[in-house]
């Protein structure tokens, strides 16, 4: 499935950025995500770039009492600008268990991320204020039943626009992910090259 979406970080309170998404939004729920992001150290070309970019990456998500099992492969236009993700995603019944099984396989943790999330919704975007523990404050705006057909460069327009008339103090569009953010953080950008 194709994952169209942008991430911000938000520069605002997480108050003022919520108070002006419930305008234009219908709130959805609001929990904690926990996530554990694993890669192949026997493939890691095939999981990053030389920049440290993730190529594709492998989560165990802990959300709502359930867990879920990700592959996510990231897709780059021309000019190597991360475009959206490939994902796929299974539940599982046992997220520990499953974790093991990754660990027995050889796959090394690449990192933990713990999300205080609010979501909302608003005609065909999923809507998501995100707190990351030691990283920062985020909103990501992804686009839901993206046809087959729709150009991503059209669907992000569309998403940039609902962002832009949000009003909230906001950084450029990141091009990486928060898993990526918070290797930067804790590594700096080195961080590819202490793995």
């Amino acid at each position: 499935m194709r994952e169209i979406e942008i991430l911000v970080k938000i520069h605002d309170t997480a108050d003022v950025a919520e108070e002006k998404i419930r305008a234009v939004a219908e709130f959805v729920r609001e929990g904690i995500t926990k996530d554990i992001y694993y890669y192949d150290p026997l493939r890691k070309e095939q999981f990053f770039l030389k920049q440290g970019q993730f190529l594709q990456s492998f989560r165990v998500r802990a959300q709502g009492g359930k867990t879920y099992l990700t592959h996510k492969r990231d897709i780059f236009d021309s000019d190597d600008t991360w475009s959206y993700s490939e994902e796929l995603e299974i539940e599982v019944m046992d997220g520990e268990k499953m974790q093991q099984i990754l660990e027995v396989l050889g796959f090394k943790k690449l990192i933990d991320l713990q999300i205080n999330k609010k979501t909302f919704r608003a005609d065909n975007l999923l809507i998501d204020i995100e707190q990351v523990l030691g990283t920062g404050l985020f909103l990501e705006v992804e686009a839901t039943n993206v046809s087959d057909d729709e150009r991503v460069e059209d669907v992000k327009q569309r998403i940039h626009k609902f962002i832009d008339g949000l009003s909230i103090q906001i950084s450029q569009e990141l091009q990486i992910g928060k898993a990526e953010h918070a290797l930067i953080k804790k590594h700096d950008s080195a961080w590819f090259d202490v793995m």
